[in-house]
């Protein structure tokens, strides 16, 4: 599953809802396994649905009711540190990407977004860091 993230124009990151609809995806095709976090990937689309209206601070309480609901989906700490990032909460978002990283280490999107809030925080070598490891997790390279 990639987080898709890109920097716009005013420097934070927008999310694709894209991801969203591709993890309830998976999840119907995964069975009943996935039954138990229907709560969290609902939350998750929300949550998609709140950012592309622009209501991020409902956004940021849809993510956080998908991470009650199923602490160990990768998808929710990465979209909450995408939401940290757009309101310039650099620490929190590197935390929460830090987070997603532990649960899916070889996303590179999760590594690029990182890369992302460390130069916005303005630690560059760290920033480098995280993109060479993107580029190096990228399957698509």
């Amino acid at each position: 599953m990639k987080i898709m993230a890109k920097q716009s124009g005013a420097g934070f990151w927008v999310l694709s809802s894209v991801i969203i609809y591709s993890t309830l995806l998976v999840s119907c095709i995964a069975g009943p396994a996935a039954a138990q976090n229907d709560s969290a990937l609902f939350y998750l689309d929300r949550a998609g649905t709140l950012v592309a209206a622009n209501d991020f601070s409902a956004a940021l309480i849809a993510v956080n009711k998908a991470i009650a609901a199923d602490p160990s989906l990768p998808e929710a700490y990465a979209q909450r540190g995408v939401l940290y990032g757009k309101q310039g909460k650099m620490d929190l978002a590197i935390a929460d990407f830090n987070k997603a990283h532990q649960l899916d280490p070889k996303n590179s999107d999760i590594l690029f977004s990182l890369g992302l809030a460390y130069e916005k925080k303005g630690d560059r070598d760290k920033a480098i860091t995280n993109y060479a490891d993107a580029i190096g997790a990228d399957t698509m390279n």
